[in-house]
């Protein structure tokens, strides 16, 4: 395999799937988002209450933390692109399903397709992330301009993600509001959801080439105790064979990067600080979010097209805040870089 130079003129073009990347985060939460104004409602309709709406958010979530690790793993193993391709396509049969409900335990079905494949902002923000990759020591005043301008290169793209993503939760309940009103409306925004994904899909087969995630050959990470550190234990070989085509060598190899995972946060006291904050954080939001719209129903009479308009409002505060962290992000980088090159 021909390694191109990094400064390449042909390396350039590797920068140019991050838009596309971005509109793929817009319409990824902008589907999702169209069904969220009326499903408790939907729910209700079919004999459900509090409980089994409680129920069906938990099933879902239940599956994403058993799934997610592994999607991550596979994305290592493979490309991201393939990964994608793969869980926009299980997520759009999930809501196929869902669209075509008609009573409870269907719909509780529908959630476990979208559980196992429902990984595309995860994946995305990941393949950002190999390609706005920055660099870990400073060593002169020029690699420190560098430094920074990779770590603002990085934080602006995800920053951005979080952004577009959030654009997708302004319109998404907006449309799914609306459509919620009609007969029937929940099944054909469902359906609608469904029909966005495909449109995922065509994006990233047409216009997100197929590469190995790009990472650094080995990476310092910050643990409690150096003297506990096995060097060979952090090293991330991004040359190395891609695994054969078998179930036995792929259970192998997503074993083995559980494993990695596994030591990292024993040794690593940030990385479990930012998983901790990370399981609170997404603990809240689906308390939250998955009783919401119920609540706007049944005390305050809200009707789906209200529901839609509040969430679109919260969708709007997400997305500002989102631009804003981005800029915070980057000046913090920066004193950070500066200071230790002084």
């Amino acid at each position: 395999m021909t390694v191109m130079p990094p400064n390449s003129s042909l390396a350039a073009p590797a920068l140019a799937p991050v838009k596309v990347l971005y509109l793929i985060s817009f319409l990824d939460l902008f589907s999702v988002s169209l069904i969220v104004p009326s499903l408790p409602s939907y729910v209700k309709s079919l004999g459900g209450d509090a409980v089994s709406i409680g129920y069906i958010s938990s099933l879902y979530g239940a599956i994403q933390m058993v799934s997610a690790p592994l999607a991550g793993v596979l994305s290592d193993i493979f490309d991201r692109r393939l990964v994608l391709l793969i869980g926009i396509a299980g997520s759009a049969v999930g809501y196929v399903i869902l669209g075509f409900s008609m009573t409870l335990s269907m719909v509780v079905f529908s959630r476990v397709p979208c559980g196992v494949f429902k990984h595309t902002l995860s994946t995305v923000r990941l393949a950002v992330a190999d390609q706005t990759s920055t660099k870990t020591r400073c060593a002169s005043s020029s690699l420190c301009t560098n430094t920074c301008d990779a770590s603002m290169s990085r934080a602006d793209a995800l920053g951005k993600i979080n952004a577009y993503s959030s654009f997708g939760f302004i319109f998404g309940p907006l449309v799914g509001g609306i459509l919620g009103a009609y007969s029937n409306g929940f099944n054909y925004t469902a359906l609608l959801t469904a029909a966005v994904f495909i449109v995922n899909y065509a994006l990233v087969f047409l216009y997100v080439p197929p590469a190995k995630p790009m990472v650094v050959a080995s990476r310092e990470i910050q643990c409690d105790d150096p003297t506990d550190i096995d060097p060979m234990l952090l090293d991330a070989d991004r040359d190395a064979p891609p695994v054969a085509h078998n179930i036995s060598s792929i259970a192998v190899a997503v074993v083995d990067k559980l494993s990695d995972y596994k030591d990292i946060l024993k040794l690593s006291p940030i990385a479990r600080s930012l998983l901790s904050v990370r399981l609170l954080m997404a603990a809240s939001a689906i308390l939250f979010r998955s009783h919401f719209m119920l609540l706007l129903e049944e005390k305050y009479g809200a009707s789906s097209t209200t529901r839609g308009y509040i969430l679109s409002y919260m969708g709007g505060l997400a997305a500002s805040s989102g631009l804003v962290v981005g800029r915070l992000v980057n000046l913090y980088v920066c004193l950070e870089v500066h200071y230790r090159c002084e």
